[in-house]
Parts: structure tokens; sequence; C-alpha cells
């Protein structure tokens, strides 16, 4: 008989938001980690946002024009989605103070052979900005020492005296350029070359650890089985195999779970 495991990181997906009579939804797998709790610890939740590789943000009913005003009553709120694609709701109830809404999305994955890859045949050195005060439409310059007096690295446009130009995008455009300057290819191998130190200290992860104590539950489990029809001379019934492995998976389960609290509080 093949038993399945069941998957401690399973992708969590969007699902069809069915808000109850008051507005109030709650995404299965969130509810399930929940499990009852009205509270959770915010190290317990960033760690469950980070194992199912997700990031959150929070909108407050009160922040919302049309949020309403009928306490525990959401049935009018729609929760303004945040910027960007992607997010899906995760949880729409009330807390003591206010009505809330948690969206979710998975974090992008972020290429760091390929990063490292474009900061090659760059300009070396330390980069720097000018672009005065920007008062007169001109454009931000970035330099290098190697480059002074010569064509420069790159050039950003304030917009001038262009029609759809405002003071916001010239200042949306003087951080880029100072952005850009700051976080120079000399910067970006410095910070790919800390992460690389601390990803070779790390060694084996916790969350390796986990996955391959889980992948060996359903062999672990089947020798259990074996052991106790040989203490009970008898095979042992589907029903009672399924209780054997679940016992085993549960086991499994709470000890990842102490070594992970053990871990925390040595930190």
């Amino acid at each position: 008989m093949k038993m399945k495991l069941q998957a401690e990181t399973a992708l969590i997906t969007p699902l069809p938001v069915e808000r109850d009579e008051y507005g109030c939804w709650t995404h299965p797998e969130y509810e399930k980690f929940c499990d009852g709790r009205e509270v959770i610890p915010e190290s317990e939740f960033d760690d469950w946002l980070s194992t199912h590789g997700l990031t959150m943000q929070v909108v407050f009913r009160n922040d919302s024009p049309d949020g309403g005003s009928d306490e525990g009553d959401f049935s009018g709120w729609e929760p303004e989605k945040p910027e960007g694609d992607g997010w899906f709701v995760g949880y729409i109830h009330d807390t003591e103070s206010d009505g809330v809404c948690i969206w979710l999305r998975h974090r992008e994955e972020v290429d760091l052979h390929a990063l490292r890859q474009l900061t090659e045949n760059t300009t070396p050195g330390k980069w720097y900005c000018e672009d005065d005060d920007w008062s007169d439409g001109d454009n931000a310059i970035i330099m290098c020492d190697l480059r002074n007096g010569m064509v420069p690295i790159a050039t950003i446009g304030s917009g001038g005296s262009a029609p759809d130009s405002t003071p916001t995008f010239a200042a949306e455009q003087r951080a880029n350029a100072r952005f850009i300057a700051a976080f120079n290819p000399t910067v970006a191998r410095a910070v790919l070359d800390e992460l690389a130190y601390y990803k070779s200290r790390l060694g084996i992860t916790p969350d390796a650890i986990d996955t391959a104590m889980f992948s060996c539950v359903e062999g672990y489990a089947m020798s259990v089985i074996n052991s106790l029809e040989f203490e009970l001379e008898r095979k042992l019934t589907d029903d009672e195999q399924q209780a054997v492995y679940r016992h085993v998976e549960n086991v499994v389960a709470v000890a990842a779970r102490c070594t992970s609290f053990q871990e925390t509080d040595h930190e």
C-alpha cells in the first residue's frame, strides 16, 4: 500500500474569496496555520511566511474610504490591493481596534549568479551623481573618478520642460540616479560576496534537515509496521497502517518544531 506524505511546505495558492454574511474570510492554509489561535507570535508568523516563500501587506478598514462603520460587518468593504502583481487575500477579519485584510504574495526569486555576471566589464571604482538642484531641468549625470571630464557613465533625464514632467517625476528621477550611483557594480559585488559568505557559514540549513526528515517518514513508518507485525504475529489492517503512519508523521513534525524553537532560543 502506497502512503502519501503530507508536505509541510505545500504551495499556497490564491483561492476564490467567499466571504460570510459579515464580510469575513480566511484562506484555508492560513486558518490551518493559526489553528484556532487569536494571537500568533511575530517570529512564528515570519517563519511561516518564509517557509512558504510569501511576503505580506496589511490593509486596515479605517484607512479605506468604503470601509463602512458597522463594527464587525465588513460586507461593504473591498480592501484595496497593494501595488504590484500576484497579491491574494489571506485573511479578512476584525481585530480589537479595526478591521484588517492580510494580502499575501509569493516572493520573487533573485538570480544572484546572473546579477553577478551583470557586474562584469563595468566601469570600476566609486560612482557618484552630479545633479545640482535640477531647478533648471538639467539631467543627472553619473560619473566616476576614472571618467572625470569624459563621457559620463549614464545620464538620467529630469523631464525638463516636457509636458508630462512634474516635480514628483523629477524627484523620482533624482532618487533613481543617486541609487544607481550608490549601488554601483563594486558595491553590488561586495553585497553578493557577503551573501555568499553567510550562506557558506550556514551549511546545512534547518529547512533542509526538515525536508530530509519528512522524506524519510514513509520508510521509517514501514519499518515500524514491520516491527509491530512481527511482535503481534499478524498483518496490520490498512486502517492500522495509516494510524501508524500518521503517528510517525506527527512525531517527526513535533521534532522539527522543537528543533526550530531550540535554535531560536540560542540566537
